[in-house]
């Protein structure tokens, strides 16, 4: 049965460093899937991908890539969904020995993110009965959980700093997690220390 975890936080607070450093420990746990949902893609360098350099693209590329009409003329009258399965197969997916990744990518086009995000729901559900364990790694702030870009997650990792407004973030995030009804297990608060450089010292 696949468990599904998220990071959220404010930005800078190591949302990216922590499911990274997750995806190591659980990698040789069974299969993985890594979702870089923050339009920044942080998330690929973190963990040693080379998107550019894998011939790979984000679902937002590749959506931008059916609007422009760049297509494989087989799949041209093909559903919008399974266009992007198609693509995805062959230019999104990482498929590696110790996990397999995506990512949502910047916004493809003038207007909001609703279509990647449909998209995003849509392959989430499809792809995740694959795997043993899927980590998203949420973009800062509130906004997105309004996406609700997935709807039940086993354990949410509120990420925050030695400050009041990280916490009062990730209460924030709780409400407003319960009151769209995001379906959650555990919610976490993780302090993640980082050591005081010398010029701090």
């Amino acid at each position: 049965m696949v468990k599904k975890i998220a990071s959220i936080g404010r930005g800078g607070v190591g949302q990216t460093c922590f499911i990274a450093g997750l995806a190591r420990v659980l990698a040789d746990h069974g299969p993985l899937l890594l979702i870089d949902a923050d339009p920044d893609q942080n998330l690929a360098g973190a963990v040693g991908i080379d998107m550019g350099g894998e011939g790979l693209k984000s679902i937002s590329s590749l959506l931008f890539d059916v609007k422009a009409g760049r297509l494989d003329p087989r799949i041209e009258k093909a559903p919008l969904a399974q266009k992007v399965d198609y693509l995805l197969s062959r230019q999104g997916l990482y498929e590696g020995d110790r996990f397999d990744f995506f990512s949502l990518g910047t916004k493809w086009t003038e207007g909001c993110y609703c279509q990647p995000n449909n998209i995003l729901k849509g392959l989430i559900g499809r792809l995740e009965a694959g795997y043993r364990y899927v980590l998203v790694d949420s973009p800062a702030g509130l906004e997105h959980l309004n996406r609700r870009i997935t709807v039940s997650l086993d354990d949410i990792f509120a990420i925050i700093d030695a400050s009041k407004k990280a916490m009062d973030n990730a209460l924030r995030a709780k409400r407003i997690a319960e009151e769209i009804r995001i379906s959650f297990g555990r919610f976490f608060l993780c302090l993640l220390y980082t050591s005081p450089s010398p010029r701090d010292s």
